[in-house]
């Protein structure tokens, strides 16, 4: 219940549903992890469905709708917003105000919105975040920091504490498998333990 969206959940586990079986289809079961099992999204899906149909409600309800032809009848202005929403789109319950989201499960700003809308191959779905929510939002873009990167991490004592108590060595086989990531650990552990019993 503490799921912020239900339905952008709902949509996200039958999409991890459907690519997991063309995926399962296209190399085999016995190729594929767990021998082509993966009961997890299904498990999630039937409890967000029964949540849904239990009419939990949630703060955020985002609406899907399916692009299977162009033009499709919804014009967008440069905050994302439905600025007209006529055809197929008013039929599928877009309203001006609503705002673009995702496209295909991927977030999008407007600079990409036309070039993703124009080259993603139908039919895909784009979420929407209905207008009474949208108009409530508000975004912070932080100006992104010019940094000079530093040779190698540099770990304090308590860091290394902090990840001896909390990661296991599952958590490690993972990231030792990355040489470049691996030899930037060994140097900062070098670095915050050289000339110091431990």
């Amino acid at each position: 219940r503490t799921i912020p969206d239900l339905q952008a959940a709902q949509w996200h586990c039958k999409k991890a549903i459907q690519y997991w079986d063309i995926m399962v289809e296209q190399n085999g079961a016995e190729r594929m992890w767990n021998g082509g099992v993966w009961e997890e999204p299904k498990v999630l899906l039937k409890a967000i469905e029964d949540l849904i149909a239990e009419n939990a409600t949630t703060i955020l309800k985002s609406k899907f709708i399916t692009i299977d032809k162009r033009p499709y009848g919804m014009k967008v202005g440069e905050t994302r917003k439905v600025l007209e929403a006529t055809g197929a789109a008013a039929e599928a319950g877009v309203e001006v105000g609503d705002e673009v989201y995702k496209i295909d499960g991927r977030k999008v700003r407007f600079k990409k919105f036309l070039e993703l809308f124009r080259s993603t191959e139908m039919p895909f779905d784009i979420q929407l975040i209905p207008r009474n929510i949208s108009e409530q939002l508000s975004y912070i873009w932080r100006a992104r920091q010019v940094v000079q990167k530093p040779r190698g991490a540099y770990f304090q004592p308590s860091d290394i504490l902090n990840l001896c108590n909390n990661y296991t060595i599952t958590h490690y086989e993972g990231q030792l498998r990355d040489v470049t990531r691996t030899r930037s650990y060994w140097k900062a552990i070098n670095n915050t333990v050289k000339g110091k019993t431990v």
